[in-house]
C-alpha cells in the first residue's frame, strides 16, 4: 500500500472511531459532555476538584470551547460553579446534587454496551487492538517531534 493509500484510510478509521457512540439512544449527555462530567467526578473520587482550563487541557478542546459546554451544563443545573475561598479569581466546577445519578445511569449503559461488545469482538483482540493504537500514538508523537525538531532547526514552521 502507498503511502497516499495509508493517508485515506488512516482518516477514515478516525471519523469512524471518533462517531462511535457507546451511550444509549436515550443518553442525557453528548460524549464531550460526559467526558467533563468524567472528569469532575475523578477529581470528586479523589477528593479534588477541577477548574475549566484543566477541563480543556485534558479533553483536549479549547478553553473557550469548555466554558461554552460548562455554561450550558450549568444553565440546565447540571453542574455549578463554586469559587475558592482563596482566590476569587478561581471557580471549581463542581456537580450539581442531582446529576451523580444522571451520569451514573449513563455510565452504566456505556459499561453495557462496552461489555456486548467485549463478549462479541473478544477480550484479548480488544487488549491487543488498544495495545496496537497506545504503540501508534507512541511512534506518532516520536515522529512528530522529530520533524518539528528538524524544521526548528533549518528555521521552517511545523504544521
Amino acid at each position: 500500500m502507498e503511502n497516499y493509500e495509508y493517508v485515506a484510510q488512516f482518516m477514515q478509521i478516525l471519523r469512524k472511531i471518533e462517531s462511535l457512540d457507546i451511550f444509549a439512544a436515550s443518553a442525557k449527555f453528548s460524549k464531550t459532555e460526559f467526558r467533563i462530567l468524567r472528569e469532575i467526578v475523578t477529581e470528586n473520587e479523589n477528593g479534588n476538584q477541577i477548574i475549566s482550563s484543566e477541563l480543556a487541557r485534558r479533553i483536549g478542546v479549547t478553553r473557550s470551547a469548555v466554558s461554552q459546554i460548562v455554561n450550558k451544563l450549568e444553565n440546565d443545573g447540571v453542574i455549578k460553579r463554586a469559587v475558592a475561598s482563596d482566590n476569587k479569581k478561581i471557580a471549581y466546577i463542581q456537580l450539581s446534587e442531582r446529576t451523580l445519578e444522571v451520569y451514573n445511569e449513563q455510565y452504566k449503559q456505556a459499561h453495557e454496551c462496552l461489555s456486548k461488545i467485549t463478549a462479541v469482538y473478544g477480550k484479548d483482540k480488544l487488549d491487543a487492538f488498544f495495545a496496537s493504537c497506545k504503540e501508534l500514538i507512541e511512534v506518532y508523537e516520536s515522529v512528530k517531534q522529530e520533524i518539528s525538531n528538524r524544521q526548528s532547526a533549518e528555521g521552517e514552521t511545523s504544521c
